[in-house]
């Protein structure tokens, strides 16, 4: 064999080497996008999921002892738009629910609050968190997205007193969230369900709703 004849062997092997090993490469070099894309979108789904529920581990844990019902009975509360908020609680301790139909822990909640609300024969404002965000698809994603820039603005920079500085902070657009207001200023609230209208209760009470 010809000299000139195995040096082109050699060298197509070698392109073809080079060309396996780009491709082999490219392909790993792939797959480890995908796995950390999956990754990253599962986190994001995951944070999404948290910032939109109030509840901790601990409640996370009750889920399946938790009944959550198929209604949504709202007819004992007012609604209310978060504008009205100045107005319905000038000179006097108001409790409103922020809370929206599509969240099971909402559904599980209501009845309980309305427990507390005849116990303490109290009026208790609604406000509906879908009338302020809801879901949309963006770039092919299902995000929360607020359709009420004001109400939002309003609830989230709420004045607040000491104690409860940090609560909208930590908690604004989670749900069901009850809140204590006099005088357009939140001065206790509850992040979350409650397993009996007596805890609820003994809750509102330590605000002075009594």
């Amino acid at each position: 064999m010809k000299k000139t004849t195995i040096i082109a062997i050699v060298g197509i092997i070698l392109i073809l080497g080079l060309w396996v090993y780009t491709f082999l490469s490219l392909q790993s070099q792939k797959e480890e996008i995908e796995y950390w894309q999956n990754k990253y979108n599962e986190l994001k789904d995951s944070q999404r999921d948290k910032e939109n529920s109030s509840f901790d581990e601990n409640q996370q844990e009750e889920n399946n002892q938790v009944t959550i019902p198929d209604e949504y009975d709202i007819s004992s509360f007012t609604p209310i738009k978060a504008q009205d908020i100045a107005e319905i609680s000038q000179n006097k301790k108001v409790v409103i629910l922020i809370a929206r139909s599509n969240c099971g822990w909402c559904r599980a909640y209501v009845p309980i609050l309305k427990e507390a609300q005849a116990e303490l024969d109290i009026p208790i404002y609604y406000i509906n968190m879908l009338d302020i965000r809801e879901i949309q698809k963006v770039n092919g994603e299902d995000e929360w997205v607020t359709i009420d820039q004001t109400a939002e603005n309003l609830l989230r920079n709420m004045a607040t007193n000491s104690s409860f500085q940090d609560f909208m902070k930590e908690n604004y657009g989670k749900t069901p969230l009850t809140l204590v207001i006099e005088n357009n200023t939140l001065i206790g609230g509850i992040a979350g369900w409650r397993e009996s209208s007596e805890v609820v209760i003994s809750t509102l009470n330590s605000f002075g709703i009594n």
